[in-house]
C-alpha cells in the first residue's frame, strides 16, 4: 500500500509541473492570433465570420469579452490593461439578417484548440520615458 501511495505522489509531482511548463506565455502589447478557417457544407446557406474573445487568465470564461468580429483569420489584438490573458475564437454562421448560429469558443489555453501548444499573453505597460536630461 505504501508503494502505491509513493508512486501516486511521484506521478503527481512529475505530471503537474509538466502541465504548467507546457503553456507558453508571451509578453507583448499586441498579438496577431491566427486559426484554420472553417467551411460550410456545399450548398449550405449563410456566411462565416469569427468573433475574437479575451478573458483574464484567472477569470471564469463566462466573464469573457468579445473584442471584434472578422471575416477571415487572422485578427490583431491590442492590450491596454495590464494582465495575463487567454484569447478565444468562435465561428459564427450568419444565415440571414438577425439569425446566427455559433460554435463553442476555442481558447488559447486549450491543448485541443491549439494542437497541444497552449499559450497566453502577458501585458505590462511601459514606464514613462525619462525627461529633463542634463549633465551633472
Amino acid at each position: 500500500m505504501k508503494i502505491k501511495a509513493i508512486l501516486g505522489i511521484l506521478i503527481f509531482l512529475l505530471v503537474v509541473p509538466a502541465y504548467a511548463i507546457a503553456q507558453s506565455w508571451h509578453s507583448t502589447n499586441q498579438v496577431t492570433v491566427a486559426w484554420d478557417p472553417v467551411t460550410l457544407p456545399d450548398g449550405a446557406p449563410g456566411a462565416l465570420t469569427y468573433d475574437v474573445w479575451i478573458v483574464e487568465s484567472t477569470a471564469n470564461k463566462v466573464s469573457a469579452v468579445k473584442l471584434t468580429r472578422v471575416a477571415n483569420p487572422p485578427a490583431t489584438v491590442t492590450f491596454t490593461t495590464e494582465g495575463r490573458y487567454f484569447l478565444g475564437v468562435q465561428s459564427v454562421r450568419i444565415i440571414s439578417a438577425g439569425e446566427e448560429v455559433t460554435s463553442e469558443i476555442s481558447w488559447s489555453d486549450s491543448t485541443v484548440a491549439t494542437g497541444d501548444q497552449p499559450f497566453g499573453v502577458v501585458y505590462y505597460a511601459a514606464p514613462p520615458a525619462a525627461t529633463n536630461l542634463r549633465m551633472n
